[in-house]
């Protein structure tokens, strides 16, 4: 709720309007620990259609949403012989899920095509959302996150001892909320990262590719949103991704790296999968390429 209103306010500020899409991903988790792979997928295609529906009806530039949600919608428009820039996205606030370099680079490479910007987010409720470092070559999108201190301050423990790991090394989040309202110290999360090194913007430790407890992954899963109660899709019509800087690149004819499963489908390339060395988007289906599953969520 607390950042729904939150974009809902930054949009009025901006003299713009916002749009929700409302989930239940409890649900979704239901019908997936049940096996009931066709209702899960229906209620995607429900979501999904509620927000390509506003999309194409609203002067829509920028979006809020989860990574599964932000590839279902970009295939939508695919399927439609469109893309995410020439529905009018000049910017996407993606957070919510793990997002590891792999995936990463797919939605910026493949939904984003390099021309739309991308702001990773991390955070809940008690700490807010931390602001990540700019990507760069050097760190072959791996996303750094830092802290809003002096509000909130992140550590990188060992489960074992509760002592700092090394640099560049995985260990459990801890988060202590400094505020005039309200204290909570060394409250254990139940995500695990990478600690970084401070920056000179940031100046102290940061949380790199967070992703679910290990000691956690067999009792819960990961959902749309795993994170905040309010399980929400937002879009602003905002004129401030206007100066969005564009950026065209060559596509490469295969990825040099194992991709997700869609993009896997999507570029034909996988070494299981396709019949061919490597094929080129988009007639790559066309060429030879096994269709293989795509995930439910």
């Amino acid at each position: 709720r607390r950042l729904r209103l939150s974009i809902e306010h930054l949009a009025n500020v901006r003299g713009c309007s916002c749009y929700f899409v409302d989930l239940d991903p409890r649900w979704v988790k239901r019908l997936i620990s049940e096996k009931q792979y066709d209702q899960a997928k229906a209620y995607m295609e429900h979501v999904v259609d509620q927000a390509t529906t506003i999309m194409k009806n609203r002067s829509v530039s920028a979006l809020f949403t989860t990574p599964k949600l932000l590839e279902s919608i970009a295939e939508r428009y695919e399927n439609e012989g469109s893309s995410l820039y020439e529905a009018g996205i000049r910017g996407v606030f993606c957070g919510g899920t793990t997002m590891d370099p792999q995936y990463t680079r797919f939605l910026c490479e493949e939904l984003l095509e390099n021309k739309i910007g991308f702001v990773p987010t991390y955070g809940n409720t008690l700490m807010g959302l931390a602001k990540h470092k700019p990507l760069t070559a050097e760190d072959k999108y791996s996303i750094t996150y830092y802290a809003p201190q002096p509000r909130a301050l992140m550590r990188v423990l060992n489960p074992d001892t509760n002592a700092p790991v090394e640099y560049g090394e995985w260990g459990r989040v801890e988060l202590t909320t400094l505020t005039k309202e309200f204290f909570m110290p060394r409250f254990l999360e139940r995500d695990e990262a990478i600690r970084r090194e401070p920056i000179e913007q940031y100046p102290w430790d940061g949380v790199a590719e967070g992703r679910p407890f290990s000691a956690f992954t067999k009792k819960c899963g990961e959902s749309v949103y795993s994170k905040t109660k309010t399980k929400i899709l937002l879009w602003l019509t905002c004129p401030f991704y206007a100066g969005v800087q564009r950026t065209r690149v060559a596509r490469p004819t295969g990825l040099s790296i194992t991709a997700p499963v869609r993009s896997a489908t999507r570029w034909g390339r996988t070494e299981a999968v396709c019949s061919r060395e490597t094929c080129a988007r988009p007639t790559a289906r066309a060429k030879g390429c096994e269709k293989i599953p795509k995930r439910i969520w």
